[in-house]
């Protein structure tokens, strides 16, 4: 584990693989970002998306929830604002993907 890439920031010296707090998932962590109590940027812009804005996301997940970008820890608002078009374009692929043909493409 020592040396290996954190999720959440990209830096190295992970110090722990830990659950995230928006689903069945874990992720490795440098000390810094565990500390941070951050989330890896593509779960927090998942999550946001999957809810159907921040606006409907419970108000601790909203309020509790940071990530990482460009040298700084974002707010999930913060997160929200800065998601782009790509991401965006990215995460509808990822659901059709994970739909599989409707019943006349079987």
């Amino acid at each position: 584990m020592a040396g290996d890439i954190c999720d959440v920031c990209g830096r190295g010296n992970v110090v722990g693989v830990y659950s995230s707090s928006l689903g069945a998932i874990s992720f490795a962590y440098c000390e810094e970002c565990a500390l941070n109590d951050a989330e890896p940027r593509g779960i927090c812009v998942w999550q946001i998306l999957d809810c159907g804005g921040l606006d409907k996301m419970r108000s601790d997940i909203q309020l509790g929830t940071r990530s990482y970008m460009n040298g700084a820890y974002l707010s999930m608002l913060e997160v929200a604002e800065s998601i782009t078009d790509q991401e965006r374009a990215k995460y509808e692929k990822d659901m059709n993907d994970m739909a599989g043909p409707g019943p006349a493409e079987t």
